[in-house]
Order: C-alpha cells, then structure tokens, then sequence
C-alpha cells in the first residue's frame, strides 16, 4: 500500500511540474513578450498613423472601423537598439514587434533571443543576415508560429 501512496505522489508530482512548465511556456512568457514589445513601443512613439496609411500620409481618412496605428520612431528606436530594423504590424492579429537583424557570423542569433539580447523562448522576428534594408524591396522574416498566438502564431487580438 505504501508503494502505490509513493507511485501516487511521484506521478502528481509530475503532472503539477509539467502543468507549471507549460503555462509558464504557453501563457506568461507570450505575455511578458507581447507587454515588452508594447513597452519598446511606448517608450518611442512617433505617432498615430491610419489603418492602411504610414507616417509620411498627407491625407489622413481612416479605413474600416479600426483607429489608428502607434508609429515607431525608429531612428531613435535603433539608437538604443542597434539590431532594429524596423517594426511589424499588422492590424487584427498578435503581429506587433520589432524586426531584428544580426550579421552573417550569427545569423540565428534572434532565434531565442529578445530584442535586448536576452535569453528568450520565444525568440523575436528577424531579418535574414544578408538583406539591406535600405536598397532592398523585399525582405525575408523569420518568426515563430506560436501555439500561444504570440509571434506569427494565429491568434486574434481581442
């Protein structure tokens, strides 16, 4: 009978560390990710700019019933955070974050990493090594699809 006892809380055991480990995983760290990237966000603003429209739009008429968009500036966003190329939104879905870009010694150095160069699961989205921002017309982002919806993950924002 004690053995059984033992085999019992040996098993409960594991099943409260496994269920700690995935909420851990599948709910805080997406929303620590999501409140990080918000605060980046927040700490430079630019601007509201219209759903479909960008920062240099003289007109601006909103599209659809969404308000506006918060603007980046990125310039003084890439002071403090060199690696920023650029910021990610699209409208309706999880997808706000900064887009990062390492160089060719590393070229995954995002795949696990924050924006800060923090140790992160959840990694951030990131540029392949070799795109030029400046002279280039079309980019190659890499991303987690997330079960979480965080990332490229296909949750809605609520």
């Amino acid at each position: 009978m004690n053995k059984y006892r033992f085999w019992q809380a040996v098993l409960v055991l594991i099943f409260c560390i496994s269920t700690g480990l995935l909420v851990y995983q599948m709910v805080y760290m997406p929303m620590r990710n999501r409140e990080a990237a918000e605060r980046l966000k927040g700490e430079f603003p630019e601007g509201d700019i219209p759903p479909g429209g960008s920062a240099s739009s003289k007109e601006r008429s909103p599209a659809g019933k969404e308000k506006g968009i918060l603007s980046v500036d990125l310039a003084a966003l890439r002071e403090k955070y060199p690696d920023v190329q650029g910021w990610l939104t699209i409208p309706g879905t999880n997808i706000d974050y900064p887009v990062l870009q390492s160089g060719e010694d590393s070229p995954e150095y995002y795949l696990k990493r924050n924006y800060k160069g923090e140790r992160d699961a959840n990694g951030s989205l990131f540029l392949q090594w070799n795109c030029k921002v400046p002279e280039s017309r079309n980019f190659i982002i890499y991303g987690h699809n997330m079960n979480s919806g965080a990332m490229f993950g296909n949750g809605l924002r609520q």
